[in-house]
């Protein structure tokens, strides 16, 4: 049984965007590839979510989950997650780190929902798991937290 994989994606819309909130994405797509290691499907092998954090240079249009996509012959589901310049312009990092957290767990949520509609059979509740485990470890909380 081969491990799938959650795998975090950025594109940061100025390099100030970059600049103010690499300090959360990077621990975050660490910890979520720490820990999010299991076999969650028999059909989809990776969960990519793709940061897109509007900035000067491009703007990226509402906020939370969107574009939810799949991929069968490459074995991937893919949804991005859209952070607005009021969520980390002047935003302290710890507040920027929650909002990660909380938006990728939503994003895989969101994902897993999709599969199911889909029929695609997954083990939400496993990924879910270690997703919060992941997150937990990335806010620096026991691997209680649940977010």
């Amino acid at each position: 049984m081969s491990e799938d994989r959650v795998t975090l994606g950025v594109d940061a819309g100025s390099g100030e965007a970059s600049n103010a909130t690499e300090l959360a994405f990077m621990p975050l797509r660490r910890q979520l590839a720490a820990h999010c290691k299991a076999s969650y499907s028999p059909i989809i092998n990776e969960f990519a979510i793709v940061l897109r954090i509007s900035g000067a240079i491009a703007h990226f249009e509402g906020e939370g989950v969107q574009r939810l996509r799949i991929n069968r012959k490459d074995a991937y589901v893919t949804a991005d997650f859209v952070m607005p310049e009021a969520r980390w312009k002047g935003i302290p990092l710890e507040d920027i780190k929650a909002y990660l957290a909380a938006g990728a767990v939503e994003a895989l949520q969101a994902m897993c929902a999709h599969l199911k509609k889909l029929k695609i059979e997954v083990n939400a509740a496993r990924l879910i798991e270690d997703a919060n485990i992941a997150t937990a470890a990335f806010l620096g909380q026991g691997p209680d937290h649940i977010i």
